[in-house]
C-alpha cells in the first residue's frame, strides 16, 4: 500500500483555487467570489482530526451548498488531495470556504473562527433541538474514532455541549456526516436561511 501524499500546509490560511469552469463551460465562482457574496447568515462547521476522507468530503459538499464556513483542525487522517474526499466532495470542493487549522489553539485564535461554539457529542445531557443558534454558531464535531477528547469537552462543560438522540441505546453514534449534516440544517432552520 502506497504512502499517503501529503500537500504543503499553511496555518491559519484558506486555501483558495482558482476559478474553473464546469461540464457545461459555464464558469463557476471561485472561493473568493463566493465569500464575498455569501448569505446573511453564516454557520461554521468544525471538525476535530477527522479521520476518514470521505465523511470529509460529503461534509464539505453540504457546506458548500448551504454557504456554511468549514474549519478542519489538524492532524488529519488523510491529505487534501486524497482522490475519496474529492469524490465525495466532487465539483463543489474548489467553492467551499474551508479554512484549516494547525491544531485547537489556533482555530480559536483565528480572525475567521466563529463567534460561539456547540459540540456535538454522546456524552451531553442536553438535546440539540434544545438550544437556540445564532448567525456565526460553530458546531463542533469529534473524529470518527475517537469522538472529541477528554479536555475538549471539560472545555465546553454542560451548557454548550448537545447530542443527537438515538433510539438503539446498543449504538454508539451516527456516521459523521450524518451527524453533521442533521446539526447544520436544523442550526440553519432556526437562524432563519431558507435557500434557494
Amino acid at each position: 500500500m502506497s504512502a499517503v501524499k501529503r500537500i504543503k500546509f499553511t496555518p491559519g490560511r484558506t486555501q483558495l483555487g482558482p476559478a474553473r469552469r464546469g461540464r457545461t463551460g459555464v464558469r463557476l465562482v471561485d472561493r473568493a467570489e463566493r465569500i464575498r457574496t455569501l448569505p446573511g447568515v453564516m454557520l461554521h462547521v468544525v471538525l476535530f482530526a477527522p479521520q476518514i476522507p470521505p465523511n470529509t468530503g460529503n461534509i464539505g459538499r453540504m457546506c458548500a451548498v448551504t454557504c456554511c464556513r468549514l474549519h478542519l483542525i489538524h492532524p488529519l487522517g488523510f491529505a487534501i488531495t486524497d482522490k475519496n474526499l474529492k469524490r465525495a466532495g466532487m465539483d463543489y470542493w474548489h467553492t467551499l470556504d474551508v479554512h484549516q487549522h494547525v491544531d485547537w489553539a489556533a482555530f480559536k485564535a483565528s480572525p475567521a473562527a466563529p463567534r460561539r461554539l456547540w459540540l456535538f457529542t454522546t456524552h451531553a445531557a442536553q438535546s440539540f433541538w434544545a438550544v437556540a443558534y445564532a448567525d456565526g454558531d460553530g458546531l463542533v464535531f469529534g473524529n470518527e474514532e475517537a469522538g472529541a477528547p477528554d479536555w475538549l469537552h471539560a472545555e465546553f462543560g454542560d451548557q454548550q455541549r448537545v447530542k443527537i438522540p438515538h433510539g438503539n441505546a446498543a449504538l454508539r453514534s451516527l456516521n459523521l456526516s450524518t451527524a453533521a449534516g442533521i446539526a447544520t440544517y436544523e442550526a440553519l432552520r432556526q437562524t432563519g436561511f431558507t435557500g434557494g
